[in-house]
């Protein structure tokens, strides 16, 4: 069963660590419109519990919820009787240190999916190239068979 996981993050910043995590587990399987639908719904209920606990947007958080993907209908339905919120209040010598730290993190994470974007780019156009190629060696043994009956 999928976990979802946001790691550790900013309060204020757990919305698009749920997008980003749900794009990188589920975006080949689960249309893009149906992934931030699902994310919006999580998101509502988790912003609604970290009022009630009152969280603040500085406070870290790390949210974990297990799910199931419906791959006939294309769909995520959240487990929500596994939805865990671990909340770190913030002010604590530990707790602004693991804030630096977190900024730290999400820069690079930042970094990263934009290398992986143009990974996956680049390697697109390799594999298209390996199809123009294979075409050609396929025109090629094409026109030498044709010789070789001449």
């Amino acid at each position: 069963m999928p976990r979802l996981s946001t790691s550790y993050v900013k309060a204020a910043g757990y919305d698009q660590k749920v997008r980003k995590v749900l794009f990188a587990q589920v975006g080949k399987i689960i249309p893009q419109d149906e992934i931030l639908r699902k994310a919006a719904e999580f998101n509502k209920k988790v912003f609604e519990e970290l009022r009630k606990r009152g969280v603040a947007k500085t406070d870290v958080v790390r949210i974990m919820i297990d799910y199931d993907i419906d791959k006939v209908n294309k769909e995520i339905k959240w487990k929500w009787d596994t939805l865990t919120i671990e909340v770190y209040k913030r002010g604590e010598e530990v707790g602004d240190r693991l804030a630096e730290l977190i900024e730290e993190i999400d820069k690079r994470d930042d970094v990263l999916v934009n290398l992986l974007d143009q990974l996956s780019k680049n390697l697109k156009k390799i594999i298209d190239s390996f199809e123009k190629v294979k075409k050609l060696a396929e025109e090629i043994d094409s026109i030498t068979d044709s010789i070789k009956k001449k």
